[in-house]
């Protein structure tokens, strides 16, 4: 059984001006961003070995990967790998740009929020955006690298929160389970656990395109 260990990125500049991003370079942690991946570090799921740990490429994740680093053994002892398979959606012609703008907002929910949330995965945000269902394939493909790579192993992930609603979606289809999707708070750790059993479940799922 392999565990997985999803930590979404804490309070980025990004967050604080509800500005929609899915490059590198912008977007730093502000300092409380900082803090909140730093107080992460007695979580129970990080009192254990950690076979890898993989990072999204923006700034802002591996800056929350070098904060709980920092003050926590468990990850700053694992080996790192930058991984663009749990890099942010792409956020389309939305980039860059704004929530607090009301049209801007109106594109968001009206092209991607509202229809992924009533089951629509193939909804794509406005500006050819990412589906969510081209989410959901890379972290599927990355979920079966993980499983076939780290059996019995705890793997870490830091990644964003629409990408971790992705995977706890692809979870919860192999699991055949229904509830509620994970909605991650800034630097908040979400868990589950796969086996080598699931494989035949997740490889129809990362057979689908994406970007």
């Amino acid at each position: 059984m392999t565990k997985f260990i999803f930590m979404r990125h804490g309070q980025s500049t990004g967050n604080v001006e509800h500005i929609l991003s899915h490059e590198v370079g912008p977007f730093p942690l502000t300092d409380l961003g900082r803090e909140q991946a730093r107080s992460q570090k007695d979580h129970p799921a990080l009192a254990c070995e950690i076979a890898h740990v993989f990072v999204s490429p923006l700034t802002r994740t591996r800056q929350t990967y070098e904060s709980i680093a920092s003050v926590n053994d468990c990850v700053a002892n694992a080996p790192m790998t930058i991984d663009e398979r749990i890099r942010e959606l792409g956020m389309g012609g939305i980039r860059g740009k704004s929530l607090q703008d009301a049209e801007n907002l109106r594109l968001w929910q009206e092209s991607y929020v509202t229809p992924r949330d009533n089951g629509d995965y193939d909804a794509r945000p406005a500006g050819n955006g990412e589906t969510f269902n081209e989410m959901r394939a890379r972290f599927a493909d990355f979920m079966i690298d993980a499983i076939e790579k780290f059996p019995d192993q705890t793997v870490m992930a830091v990644s964003h929160m629409d990408p971790i609603i992705a995977a706890d979606s692809v979870f919860l289809s192999v699991r055949g389970e229904n509830r509620e999707l994970a909605a991650p708070k800034n630097a908040e750790l979400v868990t589950f656990e796969l086996n080598a059993d699931d494989i035949a479940e997740l490889t129809p799922i990362a057979k689908m395109r994406y970007n």
